[in-house]
């Protein structure tokens, strides 16, 4: 019985299956110009570089060595292993792919979303020093107006003293006329008085009236001198109440202007210490920025701690993954080296019956058995 007599055929080449037991893959329709169907992969390899028909033809060698049609219980067995073992590869290398990816795909999350929050608390610290400079630039110009501004507040205060030095000086000398007036009319008075007595005296003692009319020439005299001497200081008293009110008029405007410079300045010191308490309030809340900032950034190195954390976590699943995958390699490569043993056999067992039996169930019992357990040619059977 030959190897393509052990192969199924199917017609309908829409539901032609490869040939091989354990492939049974859909097979390619025929090239356009027709001919044969496909009985075997054509395409597909197998560990070993072996082809579907390659192994077809190995499976039906050995079942018509060991003279059944079915593969024996232990060849199957061993071809189930194989197949389960690579399965079982395969699900942790596909586990792992997308451990990988889902791993791959939140660590650049995390570090976009870190980098993202980094740049922002870069970006908030660099604006609050920046305000925090034009907070002490307002704040030494504040500071200077309010300087200058005490400066010409003590200039118009030392005015307003000299003016009203001035103002005193001039009372004073506007009360000294008033009491030279007083004195004059004093004196005025007491000469009326000594001629009234004169006259009262003339009419008792005659003899004394030449004595008294030169006495009252003189007094006379005296007065007119005094009188001129009342008008001089008349003059004078009225020419100086008239500087004086000139002056106090004068006093006043200069008082006035410097109530107002003096208002002003006032003002001006309001309006910097109104600016000083906006510039100090505006360093507090760059300050409470500032803050706020650094909280973010403290938060975002909290953030990519424990995306460290969590990376380390991942490494060590990765680990033992690895260790997974290369425990399946060991089982794989047992597979395998019974596979080869066993192909080996039928190789080498030619066309006895008895031999490939003996040969495929020495290598199928020895195959967990060290090599130095396994027994002698011929003893098995």
């Amino acid at each position: 019985m030959s190897a393509e007599s052990a192969t199924v055929h199917v017609t309908d080449p829409q539901a032609a299956r490869c040939g091989f037991r354990h492939c049974r893959e859909p097979l390619p329709p025929p090239g356009p110009r027709g001919g044969r169907p496909y009985e075997f992969c054509p395409d597909r390899r197998w560990p070993g570089d072996k082809t579907c028909k390659q192994l077809a033809a190995a499976e039906h060698a050995l079942r018509t060595a060991l003279g059944d049609t079915d593969p024996p219980t232990a060849l199957r067995e061993a071809t189930d292993t194989f197949a389960e073992t690579a399965r079982q590869v395969l699900e942790p290398l596909q586990t792992l792919g997308g451990a990988l990816d889902d791993v791959t795909a939140r660590m650049q999350d995390e570090l976009n979303a870190a980098a993202t929050r980094a740049d922002e608390a870069d970006a908030a610290a660099e604006e609050a020093r920046r305000a925090e400079a034009e907070a002490e630039q307002r704040a030494d110009e504040a500071l200077r107006l309010r300087d200058e501004a005490v400066a010409e507040a003590d200039r118009a205060r030392a005015d307003a003293d000299a003016a009203q030095d001035t103002a005193q000086q001039a009372t004073a000398a506007a009360d000294a006329a008033a009491l030279a007036q007083a004195r004059a009319e004093a004196t005025a008075e007491a000469a009326a008085d000594r001629a009234r007595t004169a006259e009262d005296q003339n009419r008792v003692v005659r003899a004394r009236v030449d004595e008294l009319t030169e006495r009252l020439d003189e007094l006379r005299g005296q007065l007119a001198e005094r009188t001129g001497e009342r008008d001089t200081a008349q003059a004078a008293l009225d020419e100086h109440r008239a500087r004086s009110r000139d002056l106090e008029q004068s006093l006043t405007e200069r008082l006035t202007t410097a109530t107002a410079q003096l208002d002003e300045t006032r003002d001006a010191l309001r309006q910097a210490s109104q600016r000083e308490r906006d510039a100090a309030q505006r360093a507090e809340e760059l300050a409470r920025r500032l803050d706020e900032a650094l909280a973010a950034q403290q938060q975002a190195d909290q953030d990519l701690s424990s995306v460290r954390g969590e990376l380390a976590d991942l490494r060590g699943e990765v680990e033992r993954l690895r260790t997974r995958v290369a425990e399946s390699d060991r089982e794989r490569s047992a597979t395998d080296g019974v596979l080869r043993r066993v192909h080996r056999a039928v190789l080498d067992a030619g066309d006895d019956p008895a031999t490939l039996r003996e040969l495929v169930l020495r290598e199928l019992l020895s195959r967990d058995a060290p090599s130095g357990d396994v027994p002698p040619d011929g003893e098995g059977s």
